[in-house]
């Protein structure tokens, strides 16, 4: 976007570029918290956005690692969360298997 001025000679130089996004990815989201866990599942829970970017969140997403110390990176519950953007708090259910919770 660029400004110019213009009087009774003409229209006089114009502005220095400024590039403006109305919308851009949202930031500051805070770390989820531990609510209540049993031996087959846990709640946790988590706030909203500290910037929304300019737009309206629309969902958030949940990830695990993959059971073997590797990447936070292993989408959760996919459906049940998407599409939800008031949604601060779910609980997990967790498989069992030989006494230990995975």
């Amino acid at each position: 976007m660029r400004v110019s001025a213009l009087n009774y000679n003409g229209e006089g130089p114009k502005s220095v570029p400024l590039s403006i996004q109305a919308c851009v990815i949202p930031s500051g989201v805070p770390n989820p918290v531990l609510v209540s866990s049993t031996i087959t599942s846990i709640t946790i829970s988590w706030g909203s956005v500290e910037n929304d970017g300019g737009c309206p969140i629309l969902s958030y997403a949940l990830f695990r690692d993959d059971g073997a110390n590797g990447a936070i990176s292993t989408p959760v519950d996919v459906g049940t969360i998407a599409n939800k953007p008031y949604l601060f708090e779910h609980t997990l259910s967790l498989a069992a298997l030989k006494g230990k919770v995975v």
